[in-house]
């Protein structure tokens, strides 16, 4: 998650509040919206709560299907809260990396290696 300040972030705020919102309307507690989204309990208690980070695309998609809310307009919400956490527009896909400085930088899938597991083991053995 990235970490925002609600008062910051008006749109991590909004996010919240409609989230919140449509749980209330569809009077479901948070261990039963969690279990109707596929999510853990803490893990809707952090989205809700205010002072929680920014939940992940895939996250606020979840919770938006099991509210009947619009995915689009949440997940709209959700990339201008990280905009807002990280204090610039996102540029690129995928949740990058941290440098050793601290700072965010993107990272390319084929540079990733397949390691086995342990020494002298295949990485993926057939099965």
């Amino acid at each position: 998650m990235h970490e925002a300040d609600e008062s910051r972030s008006p749109a991590l705020a909004e996010l919240r509040g409609r989230l919140e919102e449509a749980r209330a309307r569809a009077r479901l507690n948070q261990t039963e919206l969690a279990g109707k989204a596929g999510l853990g309990r803490a893990t809707v208690g952090k989205i809700l709560a205010s002072g929680g980070g920014v939940p992940s695309a895939k996250t606020v998609a979840y919770l938006a299907r099991a509210l009947k809310l619009p995915v689009g307009e949440l997940l709209e919400l959700r990339r201008t809260a990280v905009e807002e956490a990280d204090g610039h527009p996102s540029t690129c896909r995928g949740r990058g990396v941290r440098s050793r400085n601290g700072s965010r930088t993107s990272w390319k899938s084929t540079l990733l290696v397949r390691a086995p597991s342990r020494p002298g083991s295949e990485p993926y053995p057939d099965t």
